[in-house]
């Protein structure tokens, strides 16, 4: 059961008024809004702007632009405008007629894209999963409730409320998740980065040729590092440092073990 499934529960219950749902109801479709984040994709960019739905983005060598590939279901709605291109639920409704929808079980929209490698995307999904394939340029996604599986990214900047985050290179990050998991193979050159989870386990690997100084903290949890004797790493108090550490990267957990792995 997701954010907006529970809101229509407690208003077909009795508990919250029509105008307390719409107003929650709001405050989810507005998502997080962070300096990172609030920018628009790129001008030829991919703009993702969905309630419900399971998002699938690849990068294909013969894709010239974005595309909607088949399978994706029949509602949704890709459209090219000043900013870019941009992908909509054409029957998405709001309000009232939005929590009748939820309660009526209507099933998650299903988007399968087709991109050029390179593609610059910004995503905001209330509920759902998230994957990609294949070499995206920057990644700015706000999701509510869910999964991101992401393959390759020049950038990364992630907001998740609740679910599990898994990056497998990237060579810039920002992710932040209220509640749940984060794996993520990072190659930092220069720069500060931040992966962060209030409550929830963070394991990263940090790849060859990165020149990274690494600051990590758990609240309620443990702090391993492997690899460090290995790859000539150095450790002192003011943390672990990878070559002469251009970069920062600062790994915080409120409630969770952090694994540092260095190869």
């Amino acid at each position: 059961m997701d954010e907006y499934e529970r809101i229509a529960n407690l208003l077909e219950s009795g508990k919250i008024s029509l105008a307390e749902a719409e107003t929650l109801i709001g405050a989810l479709d507005e998502g997080p809004h962070s300096e990172e984040t609030a920018q628009y994709a790129a001008p030829g960019g991919l703009r993702v702007r969905l309630r419900r739905a399971d998002v699938e983005i690849v990068c294909a060598e013969d894709a010239s632009e974005p595309q909607l590939d088949e399978g994706s279901s029949k509602e949704l709605k890709l459209s090219r405008g000043e900013e870019g291109w941009l992908l909509r639920d054409s029957h998405e409704s709001s309000g009232l007629a939005a929590l009748l929808q939820i309660l009526k079980s209507a099933p998650r929209r299903k988007a399968l894209l087709r991109v050029p490698k390179g593609t610059d995307v910004r995503i905001e999904l209330g509920q759902g999963k998230l994957t990609t394939r294949g070499l995206l340029g920057t990644l700015r996604a706000e999701l509510g409730q869910g999964e991101a599986r992401l393959q390759s990214l020049a950038e990364v900047y992630l907001e998740l409320g609740q679910g599990s985050v898994e990056v497998a290179e990237s060579e810039a990050a920002r992710i932040e998740v209220g509640q749940g998991s984060v794996r993520a193979r990072l190659r930092i050159k220069n720069g500060r980065h931040r992966v962060e989870s209030g409550m929830g386990a963070i394991s990263v690997e940090v790849l060859p040729h990165s020149d990274v100084r690494i600051d990590a903290h758990s609240g309620m949890g443990k702090v391993r590092v492997l690899g460090a004797s290995s790859t000539g790493a150095e450790t002192s108090p003011a943390g672990l440092r990878v070559g002469e550490g251009k970069g920062l990267l600062t790994l915080e957990s409120g409630m969770g073990d952090i694994e540092v792995k260095l190869t």
